[in-house]
């Protein structure tokens, strides 16, 4: 009977070992995520305490990855003969009262119009094409406004490569290991673990010029947003939605909202420096532009960079110019450049170039410049 008694008390006490290591570990871990609160809310106060964000992509939904439900929340608008407006977008076209744009319609149509918001936080361009590819049919707006292009660029220092969604990584973990999906759920609510994500977050941050090749995704979604409205028979208009940090001055509550301005010097460079980029170009003699259509496809980006500045802009922010021509160089960027090209010469076949704009169907010559510009689009809107 001794051996059975000793079996028995032994393993009481492992399990009474197992268990009190058990509580240690909980506390320790509770004792941590408290300073961390603590410590947030000390130097950032409540601004970045509890960011709903962290938890507000993960409310799944189908074909749009997250969303609030949009089979409810774009019903069938009432047939009174209202023309509507469906905006899309990310948090900024999603927090834009459709009051204010009906108000500023009605005011310069001289009738009133209904908008849509199909917007929602966190959306690039490629989830705005889904959103109006399954609902608009059903909206039926008159015209198809897109304010959007921060997340597009933003998400692209989160990501390996162009094209792909900084969640998922989240998601394969949730399908492939769901036993471990409750303490992933509980970590993505704790500020201990992502004070940690967010301090390698910015130690990944390069330069600019590796997050180039962005542009060239978003500007392809918008292209297909194009395509949507035009099957619609609605007319289209792109908004690149400002980016915050150029906003001066600031509101108490956006000079608070500190957890990303690590990121602000490449978002910076990225919106800024593209208009240096075209007036470069636009002063090379005519001939050798014409000699760019003689090279490789591989070899044009790379020497219109030159034309730019392109690669001497990487070098001053730490990006080698052999890799920078590599960049400019990838045969997939390339390809898919092309096939936007090819449909912009299908479509308009007077196009000579970027910057390129078209209103209500018709291709503006000369506008390559805001001046040049701006008297067309208030023409437009007389």
């Amino acid at each position: 009977m001794t051996a059975p008694v000793e079996t028995v008390r032994g393993a009481a006490r492992t399990l009474r070992t197992v268990l009190i290591n058990i509580v240690v570990l909980a506390t320790l871990l509770v004792a941590v995520e408290a300073v961390a609160r603590l410590a947030v809310y000390a130097t950032r106060g409540s601004a970045t305490a509890g960011l709903q964000e962290r938890t507000l992509n993960l409310d799944y939904e189908p074909f749009v990855m997250f969303g609030p439900g949009w089979d409810s929340q774009l019903a069938r608008p009432p047939a009174d003969g209202l023309p509507t407006v469906m905006l899309v977008g990310g948090s900024t076209a999603q927090g834009f009262a459709p009051e204010i744009l009906e108000t500023a319609l009605a005011g310069r149509f001289g009738r009133r119009v209904r908008v849509v918001n199909a917007a929602y936080g966190g959306y690039n361009v490629r989830q705005e094409v889904v959103v109006a590819a399954l609902w608009a049919g059903r909206v039926k707006p008159a015209a198809l406004v897109s304010l959007d292009g921060h997340n597009d660029l933003e998400h692209r220092l989160r990501v390996a490569a162009s094209g792909g969604f900084f969640l998922d990584p989240t998601y394969h973990f949730y399908l492939t290991r769901p036993y471990l999906a409750p303490f992933a759920y509980l970590a993505s609510r704790s500020q201990a673990y992502n004070a940690v994500t967010r301090a390698m977050a910015r130690r990944r941050v390069g330069a600019a010029a590796e997050y180039a090749d962005a542009i060239p995704v978003y500007l392809e979604g918008q292209h297909a947003l194009t395509v949507i409205a035009r099957g619609l028979d609605a007319s289209r208009l792109m908004v690149l939605q400002p980016f915050v940090a150029f906003k001066q001055p600031r509101s108490a509550e956006e000079r608070a909202f500190t957890a990303y301005e690590y990121r602000e010097p490449v978002m910076r460079a990225l919106y800024k420096d593209q208009m240096n980029w075209v007036g470069k170009v636009q002063t090379v003699p005519q001939d050798q532009l014409e000699q760019l259509q003689n090279l490789p496809p591989n070899q044009i980006a790379v020497q219109s960079g030159k034309f730019a500045g392109l690669q001497d802009w990487a070098s001053l922010r730490g990006l080698a110019p052999a890799k920078s021509n590599q960049c400019l160089g990838n045969a997939d960027t390339v390809n898919k450049l092309v096939e936007i090209t090819g449909n912009v010469t299908n479509d308009y076949p007077d196009f000579k170039g970027t910057p390129g704009f078209v209103i209500n169907g018709k291709l503006l010559d000369e506008t390559a410049t805001w001046a040049a510009l701006e008297p067309k689009l208030k023409e437009a809107l007389r």
